[in-house]
């Protein structure tokens, strides 16, 4: 289980970071443009003669008037790709992969569109090949660099000299013995966690303590609330022990004491990214909802669209090879069309390049398996490239598919399924997607156990309760670069 402590201005040393926001994306940019200019410098000293001085100054006037506009068009699409990932977030992390990654795929993203763009405009001939490949290697890497010491050090001062917020843990539900686990074991935190209160000392029954001091029954936390003992205390109550709660709270409430409540791990069974709601006086909690609501929604249409429109131009003439191939390779048509279920359980067409002599879209569908003899010579590789998979670009354009998501399965397998795994219809809260989480995770092709499907909807709920647009952008780009094969694919 992944116990989350709430972002809490004293609590967590990644908070420290937020006091500072400007500082991460002014040295980027700096970064960026020092770089190209520095590169340029370095280039043209040894490729011209006269004295360092007389270089300098003839780069400074090239580099203004022409490298400007590269600066300012790369530093602007830069930080627009670092917004949506959450680049620039205010938190400091203690793994170096989930600070990396983000800026990593910004600045990836951000030569894709240069690229393109100078392509389709004819500008790139304007630029030198080796200042500019020099300076798309360069940067990042110090960047980078420039990250790593600013973790580290921020890190280790704040670690150092930080005012650690006196913690203490109320009940012993299953949720404490997580929490306390975590709270030993992560690095970085402002929290001490100093003990734990229960009105069943330890050995007493079957609960086992925590990995903490046992302070005193419920009736001390409150005296030591009182006398200051503590600053943060998190209430593991069991929720059927209401009355105990509420009485217990009042009390707190006498007192200076931040407290919080976790909810059991289980209340919720497969909850989608649980928010709270304020209705009719009354908080509530959404369990099964789905991320792309809002502005959301919005968002990743507009992310579908364009991705897709993109994808299409690339790939327009290999598709309309891989038709004439098909068509003249084996009777039958180009594409083939088979129901699934799309967003809310509805019925959609998704396309195919056919790769099979038979079309089945009936209540029984077999799946491919090695050295089917249903597969034809040409689809033997559309299957294993996943190339016959290309033509549903065209329904994410429509809107009955989105590039991301879930895999859609046949009708007559989500029949099937949703009777054997518990929550497998909540992957319908999206549209369906192209490639997904569980596709990058290694969980393709033939699923033919229950618990193949079950680990592959497992990925599929997780999507839906960490989705964000730098989740889509990552998956995107491991399935550019691992995900068109994989070993139970037929």
């Amino acid at each position: 289980m992944k116990t989350i402590i709430p972002e809490h201005q004293s609590y967590d040393v990644g908070n420290y970071q937020s006091r500072l926001p400007l500082i991460v994306p002014f040295i980027d940019g700096l970064i960026i443009i020092f770089s190209l200019f520095v590169t340029g410098l370095c280039y043209w000293q040894m490729m011209r003669e006269g004295t360092f001085f007389f270089k300098a100054k003839w780069w400074l006037n090239v580099w203004i008037a022409g490298y400007t506009n590269l600066s300012v068009t790369t530093l602007s699409l830069f930080f627009l790709f670092s917004i949506f990932l959450k680049v620039y977030k205010g938190s400091l992390c203690s793994k170096i992969h989930s600070c990396i990654s983000p800026f990593l795929i910004s600045w990836v993203l951000t030569l894709f569109v240069l690229l393109i763009v100078g392509s389709g405009a004819q500008v790139t001939l304007h630029y030198s090949r080796v200042i500019v490949s020099i300076w798309f290697i360069s940067a990042p890497l110090l960047m980078f660099v420039w990250r790593i010491i600013f973790i580290y050090l921020l890190a280790e001062f704040y670690e150092k000299r930080a005012i650690k917020t006196r913690t203490v843990i109320i009940g012993l539900g299953d949720n404490a013995h997580h929490l306390a686990a975590f709270l030993n074991d992560t690095q970085h935190l402002t929290i001490q966690l100093i003990g734990y209160y229960d009105d069943r000392p330890p050995g007493t029954d079957r609960h086992a303590p925590l990995r903490a001091q046992y302070l005193g029954t419920i009736n001390q936390c409150v005296e030591d609330a009182h006398n200051n003992v503590f600053d943060l205390a998190y209430l593991c109550m069991p929720i059927n022990l209401q009355f105990r709660i509420t009485g217990l709270l009042q009390k707190l409430s006498d007192t200076t004491v931040s407290v919080f409540y976790l909810l059991p791990h289980n209340l919720f069974f497969n909850a989608l990214k649980p928010t709270w709601h304020s209705v009719a006086g009354y908080s509530a909690i959404s369990v099964f909802e789905s991320p792309h609501i809002g502005f959301n929604s919005q968002l990743k249409r507009a992310e579908d669209i364009v991705f897709a429109s993109i994808i299409l131009l690339i790939i327009a003439l290999p598709m309309l090879m891989l038709a004439l191939a098909i068509k003249v390779s084996s009777p039958g048509p180009i594409l083939f069309r088979q129901r699934r279920y799309g967003l809310s359980g509805k019925e959609f067409q998704m396309l195919k390049f056919r790769s099979m002599t038979t079309a089945d879209d009936g209540a029984v569908i077999k799946q491919a398996t090695a050295d089917d003899p249903r597969v034809t010579s040409i689809g033997k590789y559309l299957r294993k490239y996943s190339l016959d998979e290309l033509p549903q670009f065209i329904n994410v354009l429509k809107g009955d598919m989105s590039i991301v998501g879930p895999r859609p399965h046949a009708v007559s397998h989500n029949e099937e399924y949703r009777v054997l795994i518990p929550g497998y219809m909540l992957r319908h809260k999206v549209k369906p997607g192209i490639t997904g989480l569980a596709q990058i995770s290694g969980c393709r092709g033939e699923t033919e156990t229950p618990e193949k499907m079950e680990a592959r909807v497992q990925y599929d709920l997780e999507y839906l309760q960490v989705w964000s647009l730098g989740l889509d952008l990552k998956i995107i780009l491991r399935t550019i670069f691992q995900g068109f094969t994989g070993k139970n694919v037929y």
